[in-house]
């Protein structure tokens, strides 16, 4: 339990702050993708791997700030209302052709 308390610290801090360690294991690990669209991958270090242990626990249960909405999944993560968008509007997800997007590219697509 204390493990996953600490991890889940590593995680609030690489979301949350902007220093070189966060900077080093964004454009490592997550490159042009979200921390919850990130799994784990043969090769990656101990330190990764812990971390992906406990992300699936921890980012349902946190409200996200958008700012530039390049790290917030528009669907699944809570960043507007009391809860995740498809828990609010569960019918609209389930019709929704692409479902695991950035707030973004949502707001910056042009539909058709």
């Amino acid at each position: 339990m204390l493990n996953i308390c600490l991890l889940s610290k590593w995680i609030f801090r690489l979301l949350s702050e902007d220093g070189i360690w966060q900077q080093l294991l964004k454009r490592k690990y997550l490159k042009n993708s979200t921390l919850a669209q990130t799994v784990m991958r043969p090769g990656d270090s101990q330190f990764w791997s812990g971390l992906m242990e406990p992300k699936d626990h921890l980012l349902p249960r946190g409200e996200f700030k958008v700012k530039n909405g390049e790290q917030i999944r528009f669907w699944e993560d809570w960043w507007l209302g009391t809860e995740p968008l498809m828990n609010q509007f569960p019918t609209l997800y389930n019709i929704a052709r692409k479902k695991n997007q950035t707030v973004a590219s949502v707001v910056s697509s042009n539909p058709t």
